[in-house]
């Protein structure tokens, strides 16, 4: 029979100690666990052959975050929104 120490029973692995770490991190300086994505909106290929086909999006202009109630570009982006600057709305 094989007897282990106690070093070797509490010995961790390199995931486990990382995990430990990164979420005793977040509980130590509040740091909210945001999504993994950021909220794109949804488009429609620009061809013909493509158009019944649905994707997501670089981003929301200024113009449509104003219209969804989200006044400014940073604090959208704060909350998970991605921005697409190059673009204005038309109308």
């Amino acid at each position: 029979m094989l007897v282990r120490s106690t070093s070797q029973k509490e010995k961790k692995t390199t995931k486990q100690r990382k995990k430990k770490t990164i979420i005793s991190t977040k509980v130590k300086f509040h740091i909210n666990i945001s999504p993994t994505h950021h909220l794109r909106p949804v488009v429609r290929g620009q061809t013909n052959r493509y158009n019944m086909k649905q994707k997501l999006g670089r981003g929301f202009t200024k113009k449509e975050l104003v219209l969804g109630g989200v006044h400014g570009v940073n604090y959208a982006r704060s909350l998970g929104i991605a921005v697409d600057l190059r673009y204005e709305n038309k109308r």
